[in-house]
């Protein structure tokens, strides 16, 4: 698979070197929800398709 710098997927220029990649996480949203027992459900469906997944509360 190609890497494409970050500025590709976003409007922030960041760069990580292959050094420091080592210690970077990259996350993706897949979804929000107003809901909690909602997004708890989700998280269970993604699991279940071998994604360590995780519900996180936040304001608005």
């Amino acid at each position: 698979m190609q890497r494409l710098p970050v500025e590709e997927y976003a409007s922030s220029s960041v760069y990580v070197s292959e050094k420091e990649e080592k210690d970077v996480i990259y996350r993706v949203q897949v979804g929000a929800y107003s809901n909690q027992n909602n997004a708890n459900k989700a998280r269970e469906r993604l699991k279940l398709l071998g994604y360590n997944a995780i519900v996180v509360a936040s304001k608005r």
